[in-house]
């Protein structure tokens, strides 16, 4: 069988994460704090920091090429040493369907917890505790998977399948409030689980190295949910053993790492586990995190070689580390999922869609991408770090101030319009404030707590606003699913053109039953994609983000995971 890594497309390293996160303002989470896709609730500015953005904004940037680390000039990877990280916040948990916070999931995604399947920096998926990829039925509704034989577990019990019906039925459970659910509420039985059933039925052990998943209706992109980080396989005997200290005072995984010491608000120590699974790649030999480190100490420290990560900086501090010689060198940078996106609404002057793409022809994307020097234009609402982002797809409503008055004076609204304009980011709003200035849009600016201004996005009362998105894992159908749906949530994340949108919608419903890389699927989201910037014209993409982080140069390896944001540990070594 074709080794685990192989699948990945590289080697090394790997691996993890994905859940959505909002961006910090001030702790400059440039290494790609991730923002809420779906959630009621805004983000905040992202900082203004990192190199000036690309000037190709159509380009594809393969994740794995894109990310940088210095090169292994001192010879082979060798084993030992330690590596410690920062971060200006607390952990709360390492429980993987509860780790919500950056830091919790990037432990327990990266050291403690493997999944069914993972994702390589290449974004492809790849097995990891199964032992090839699903066996998929004809109808495109159920799934066998084969395990890994022989894997333990930190207390050194086997994993069974067993262990992995008992994950999946605890992520459902409903007394147990996780956001996994919403990725799985597709399995047959969880329903039934709502009505107080005790195991769901679409979850079946057919033998001790055999489970199978069986879905209510098909959906393509069901295998990727896989390799979210929240479906870390958990050991059911040693959960049910610690009761509510799961997860705090009990924290067992198939990881590369256990938990050795944990002083709550200071500092985690983690240490290789040697009955590892998968050995090869792993040579540090323990990993710390320092938690509730402020920004500015964590440069500093950084800076005196006291740590070999620092997550947080404050944005004036990026600006000095890279122009200085001596320390832009230990910079870390790769490309992520992130990308921010203005979303119109359905009131005036937004109702006409002459108007509409008279805004997308007015805005220079590049000025504020350059501002922000973390952050890379895009015309695209396909991530282009994503495996199956097309390049040749098409937006005719590109930068262009001239066409954009032309088509202003071609609307109703001929003879100058207003709007409001609710934001998380000023200084962008500023930019494009100034833009529509330029032809005959007079913009408000509107800021402050988002649930007060939510019900005036959906009725259309404000007819703009800021918004983000990130990939759970990395196919484009997420963006789609929360936000062409014909306004039944009556939400400001879905569109409120309502006969277009379901025509979106409809294309996403016709990929449900397609597989998952086949020609016809990606035509699907390529004619979406092309229906939402041409057509529809709700969605006009800004940005794409530039993950950043304080690496040291005596570390190689420890490149940044596009989905996760934050360094891989497998592959990494030190040099000292």
């Amino acid at each position: 069988m074709e080794d685990s890594k192989k699948k990945s497309g590289i080697h090394p390293p790997l691996s993890r994460r994905g859940f959505l996160k909002a961006f910090g303002a001030t702790s400059a989470l440039a290494t790609g704090a991730l923002l809420a896709a779906c959630a009621p609730t805004a983000p905040q500015a992202p900082s203004e920091s990192a190199q000036p953005a690309a000037t190709d904004s159509s380009a594809q940037v393969p994740a794995a090429e894109a990310t940088t680390a210095p090169a292994a000039a001192e010879g082979q990877p060798k084993s030992g040493g330690r590596y410690r990280i920062m971060t200006e916040n607390d952990v709360q948990t390492l429980d993987a369907p509860l780790a919500f916070n950056y830091e919790d999931w990037w432990l327990s995604s990266f050291l403690i917890y493997n999944r069914l399947y993972e994702f390589g920096i290449d974004l492809k998926l790849f097995p990891a505790l199964a032992a090839d990829f699903p066996q998929i039925s004809d109808d495109r509704l159920t799934y066998t998977i084969p395990l890994r034989k022989g894997i333990k577990f930190h207390d050194g019990q086997e994993l069974t399948a067993e262990d992995v019906k008992f994950s999946f039925d605890r992520i459902l459970d409903p007394n147990f409030a996780n956001q996994g659910s919403q990725f799985v509420a597709i399995l047959a039985g969880a329903e039934e689980m709502k009505n107080g059933a005790k195991e769901l039925s679409g979850v079946k052990v057919i033998d001790p190295y055999t489970v199978s998943f069986t879905l209510t209706k098909p959906q393509s992109t069901f295998e990727l949910v896989f390799g979210v980080a929240t479906f870390g396989i958990v050991p059911k005997k040693a959960v049910e053993a610690a009761g509510a200290d799961w997860g705090t005072k009990t924290v067992i995984g198939t990881g590369p790492y256990t938990l050795r010491d944990w002083k709550i608000g200071e500092r985690l120590t983690f240490e290789r586990f040697p009955d590892y699974w998968d050995k090869d790649g792993y040579y540090l030999d323990t990993v710390e995190m320092d938690v509730k480190i402020p920004p500015e100490q964590q440069v500093l420290r950084w800076e005196n070689g006291e740590a070999e990560y620092a997550i947080g900086y404050p944005s004036p501090e990026l600006a000095r580390i890279m122009d200085d010689p001596n320390l832009n060198g230990r910079l870390r940078t790769g490309p992520t999922t992130i990308f921010i996106y203005l979303s119109l609404r359905n009131g005036a002057p937004l109702d006409d869609v002459n108007v509409r793409r008279a805004v997308a022809m007015a805005i220079d994307k590049q000025v504020i991408a350059d501002k922000k020097r973390n952050a890379r234009a895009t015309d695209r609402l396909h991530q282009s770090t994503l495996p199956n982002f097309n390049p040749n797809v098409k937006n005719n409503y590109t930068y262009n101030p001239e066409e954009a008055k032309k088509l202003m004076a071609a609307s109703q609204y001929k003879d100058g319009a207003k709007l409001s304009f609710y934001t998380f980011d000023k200084d962008l709003a500023e930019s494009v404030q100034a833009d529509l200035k330029e032809i005959g849009i007079e913009a408000e600016i509107l800021t402050g707590d988002f649930a007060a201004f939510e019900p005036k996005l959906v009725s259309g009362e404000i007819q703009m606003n800021t918004n983000g998105d990130a990939a759970d894992y990395p196919d484009p159908d997420q963006f789609y699913t929360a936000k062409y749906v014909c306004n039944e949530r009556q939400t400001s994340f879905a569109s409120s053109f309502c006969d277009q949108a379901q025509a979106v919608r409809d294309m996403l419903d016709q990929t449900l039953s397609l597989p998952l890389n086949s020609k016809e699927r990606n035509d699907l989201l390529d004619k979406m994609e092309s229906t939402v910037l041409n057509d529809i014209v709700d969605k006009i993409p800004i940005y794409e983000r530039v993950a950043y982080g304080l690496g040291q140069p005596y570390i190689q390896g420890d490149v940044i995971h596009p989905i996760y944001g934050l360094p891989v540990i497998e592959g990494a070594f030190s040099t000292k």
